[in-house]
């Protein structure tokens, strides 16, 4: 099994073996604000046709959480056995909004463009 810090860096989910325990409400919070922010700097900046991956890559974000959240709510109200929803995989998903909010605020500007992103 490679370390979730190796597997992070490589963009590989974590084992959800891994982390056994549900995150804290936190950190599953600071997800849902982080995804937040992606979807203000995704609305400000698209659609920009010359980078049809940043909709995709954020299309795969939002489905991924959309999936944890299934999980998380399964395992509160007792129908979801297993790890589910544990530290790793929320900052790995944390990684990820981050990296492509990086991507979006390094793009070439345009005119009629907003003059940056938002800096949240």
């Amino acid at each position: 099994m490679m370390p979730v810090v190796a597997r992070a860096q490589r963009g590989v989910p974590p084992d959800p073996g891994y982390d056994l325990h549900l995150a804290p409400a936190a950190t599953l919070l600071a997800l849902r604000n982080d995804l937040s922010l992606l979807q203000e700097a995704l609305r400000i900046i698209l659609p920009r046709p010359e980078y049809p991956g940043l909709e995709r890559e954020a299309k795969g974000i939002r489905h991924d959480v959309r999936v944890l959240d299934d999980q998380v709510r399964e395992h509160l109200e007792g129908r979801h056995d297993g790890p589910v929803g544990g530290t790793a995989v929320v900052n790995w998903l944390r990684q990820r909004v981050q990296r492509l909010r990086d991507d979006i605020d390094h793009l070439p500007r345009r005119k009629g463009d907003s003059p940056a992103t938002p800096s949240f």
